[in-house]
This record gives structure tokens, sequence and C-alpha cells, in this order.
């Protein structure tokens, strides 16, 4: 059995917005260290 798994272009946009909402919110958090590593994680792609 094979999966796979397609995202659309609006999909990507909608994950990717959520996604730099998501490290906005870490960055106003007192927890800044984590929001640096997320961000460098994800930042390698």
């Amino acid at each position: 059995m094979h999966i796979v798994i397609t995202i659309s272009p609006s999909q990507c946009m909608l994950y990717s917005k959520a996604l730099f909402l998501f490290l906005l919110l870490l960055q106003n958090s007192p927890d800044y260290n984590l929001s640096g590593a997320l961000y460098s994680f994800f930042s390698e792609f």
C-alpha cells in the first residue's frame, strides 16, 4: 500500500501563516530559548 500526501498551495500558505503566528506567540512568551530553537529548526526546511 502506497500513501501519497498532497498539499495544495492554499493549504501550504495556511500552514505557513499558522506557523508564523505560532512563532510570534512564542517570541512574546518568556520562554524565548524554545522559540529560538524552534525557529532554527523550521528555518532548515
